[in-house]
């Protein structure tokens, strides 16, 4: 039987989420009331069964090694694997996510069949077995997961032309244009950023391309294994066809729309299920109060952490509230997200905004106008208070 070995690349200094990335990782900023962005991918390798998982880290990565340790260890254990934590060699960083893999892959106890290559800031739940399954059919080098993407949005991912069979003829990371590439007013085809690779094959090529700046998967790797002939797409579906459910919350409107998506039924296709020695579910649809009612008379359609608070007099409304967040007597909040920490004062309005943790939204008579960014307004002043 084939072996599979699992690659989260987790090092990124997630500069297009700043500030919220000042101090943490972005593969730790939460998301939900309770979970973090990495917790889906690491959910789905450890419901996909297969091999052992490796997180590569760079930034912050003594954060993210304790809470794998904290949190995910032992739930990889009862299955018989490792989840391992590496980081860049001595005396200098990875010079991209191919570099980052192929200097890693000794970290395994032996090389696997086929490494399944994974971003640690994805928000979605797949089955990456259907995925490993359509690569071995083919026998190509390359398997690279596939969504439809808006016109508008192709310049931020690998687009790829592909033919029939999936065997992909092109493949243009971050194509300023797409003429010449996808018809007008059609989908392009987006990377997921997911890869499934034949081991010794990524390995050979890597050996022989090495010497000639080959260093990032979309940048490098995947054009060049398209031009030869050997990699294909999988089409990611959800269930019965339907258009699979994946978002790249990279950056701060996207986080809050995905955010926001939780509560108008996308959580629906994220929700964790119990597994052995997984403590914690970070999402479940469970949490989310749809409506008026006892002590959630103020409360609609949104998501809570457990150890949130709301004043009796507040209202709160598509909103997500994490850990510690309160929200005092007579505040009200819509369509926002508050981080651990987070509060908002006692006659504070707060719509449409992202609060970062331990903020303090004071409450005034005539609350003044935020700076807004496509529509969603924020607020961001790390234990300070910021006028609503």
């Amino acid at each position: 039987m084939n072996s599979v070995g699992y690659c989260v690349l987790a090092g990124g200094l997630g500069s297009r989420l700043r500030p919220l990335t000042d101090r943490l990782p972005k593969p730790l900023i939460r998301f939900g009331s309770d979970g973090r962005i990495i917790d889906f991918t690491l959910y789905n390798c450890l419901a996909s069964g297969g091999g052992d998982c490796l997180v590569l880290t760079q930034y912050l990565s003594q954060l993210i090694e304790r809470y794998l340790q904290e949190s995910w260890e032992s739930a990889f254990g009862l299955q018989g694997r490792r989840l391992l934590v590496g980081g860049p060699p001595e005396g200098g960083g990875f010079l991209g996510t191919a570099d980052a893999v192929f200097k890693s892959l000794g970290r395994y106890r032996r090389l696997p069949d086929y490494l399944v290559i994974l971003a640690g800031d994805h928000v979605y739940r797949m089955d990456y077995r259907e995925m490993i399954d359509f690569h071995r059919s083919h026998g190509g080098w390359a398997t690279v997961g596939a969504v439809s993407c808006l016109r508008g949005q192709a310049n931020r991912f690998g687009i790829i032309e592909a033919g029939p069979n999936g065997r992909i003829r092109r493949f243009h990371e971050k194509p300023r244009s797409l003429d010449g590439i996808a018809p007008a007013r059609s989908r392009p085809l987006a990377s997921m950023g997911i890869y499934v690779f034949t081991a010794r094959a990524l390995m050979d090529f890597m050996g022989r391309a090495g010497t000639e700046g080959v260093s990032d998967f979309g940048g490098h790797v995947m054009p060049r294994m398209a031009a030869a002939g050997q990699a294909y797409a999988f089409r990611f579906q959800g269930s019965r066809g339907s258009a699979g459910y994946w978002r790249d919350i990279g950056e701060i409107p996207a986080y809050w729309k995905a955010s926001m998506e939780l509560l108008n039924g996308a959580g629906k296709k994220l929700c964790f299920e119990p597994l052995p020695g997984l403590h914690h579910l970070p999402f479940s649809t469970a949490q989310i109060v749809r409506k008026d009612g006892g002590e959630a008379r103020n409360i609609r359609d949104s998501l809570l952490s457990g150890t949130a608070r709301v004043g009796g007099g507040a209202v709160v409304e598509k909103s997500v509230l994490g850990p510690g967040a309160r929200v005092e007597d007579g505040a009200v909040v819509r369509r926002s997200v508050l981080m651990e920490g987070a509060v908002v004062r006692e006659r504070a309005l707060l719509e449409d905004a992202v609060i970062e943790p331990d903020t303090e939204v004071q409450g005034c008579d005539a609350p003044a106008p935020q700076a807004s960014s496509n529509g969603v307004h924020f607020i961001f002043r790390r234990g300070r208070s910021a006028a609503a």
